[in-house]
C-alpha cells in the first residue's frame, strides 16, 4: 500500500475527505477541513514506529517473528576502508553479520572490548577477526574492524524505516497483511491527538484482540 492510498483510507476513517472548499482530496499534499496533509503524515510514521515495536515485542509468536524478520532484516554492502567505514545511514539500527571479499565472517564485539583488545595484545587472537559500531562525538555511527583492512562488505543488518516525507507519496508502507492493524495505531495516534479517548479506547481494545491480547 503506497503513502498516497493509506492516507486517504485514514482521511475516509477521520471523515475528513474534502478540502476547505468542498474538494474531494485525492493528492498526499491537500490539507482537509480538520487535518493538515503535514500532520497525517506525521502519524503515520509514528504508527510505523509504533508496528515495528509492536512485532518486535511480540516475536516470540512464530508468525510475529516470521513478519519481525521479513520486515525489519535486510542484506547489503559497505564499505571498509583502513579497518572503518563510513557513516552508518540512520535507517540501520544494528549490524548482525560482516563478511569479507573472501567470504570471512567477522564476529561483534562490545565497544569496551573492543579498546580492550587494541590495549591488551597479550590475548592469543591470531587469526581472529572482530568488529564493533562506535559512536562519533558528532553522533556519527561507523564499523571498526579489528585487524583493520579495506574492502566491501556483505552485511545483514536491522533495518529500521527513515522518515516518510509528503513527496514520497508512492512510498510503500506499512507491513504486508498488517495494513489493517498499522490503520488502527494511526487512526488510535489522531484519536489521541484531538482527545477522543473514547474512540481512543474502542481501537486499543481492536489492536489488542487483533494481537491476541487478553482485555480484561
Amino acid at each position: 500500500m503506497t503513502l498516497l492510498h493509506f492516507v486517504l483510507k485514514l482521511r475516509r476513517r477521520l471523515q475528513d475527505l474534502r478540502t476547505l472548499t468542498g474538494v474531494v482530496i485525492e493528492d498526499l499534499n491537500s490539507d482537509g477541513m480538520r487535518w493538515a496533509s503535514s500532520e497525517l503524515v506525521d502519524i503515520v510514521n509514528d504508527a510505523i514506529t509504533e508496528l515495528t515495536r509492536i512485532i518486535a515485542t511480540y516475536s516470540n509468536s512464530p508468525i510475529m517473528k516470521q513478519i519481525a524478520d521479513v520486515h525489519t532484516v535486510s542484506k547489503g554492502i559497505l564499505s571498509i576502508t583502513n579497518g572503518m567505514s563510513l557513516e552508518l545511514d540512520s535507517s540501520i539500527t544494528a549490524i548482525t553479520e560482516l563478511i569479507n571479499a573472501n567470504n570471512e565472517q567477522y564476529a561483534w564485539i562490545k565497544p569496551a572490548t573492543y579498546f580492550d583488545y587494541l590495549s591488551d595484545t597479550s590475548s592469543p587472537r591470531y587469526g581472529e577477526k572482530f568488529f564493533t559500531i562506535l559512536k562519533e562525538s558528532n553522533g556519527d555511527r561507523r564499523i571498526y574492524l579489528m585487524p583493520s583492512a579495506s574492502f566491501v562488505a556483505n552485511v545483514t543488518y536491522i533495518y529500521s524505516k527513515t522518515y516518510i516525507k509528503s513527496v514520497d507519496s508512492d512510498s510503500i508502507v506499512g507491513y504486508n497483511g498488517l495494513e489493517d492493524l498499522l490503520l488502527d495505531l494511526a487512526e488510535r495516534e489522531a484519536r489521541d491527538r484531538e482527545h477522543n479517548w473514547s474512540r481512543s479506547q474502542i481501537l486499543d481494545n481492536r489492536i489488542a484482540i487483533k494481537l491476541g491480547v487478553s482485555i480484561k
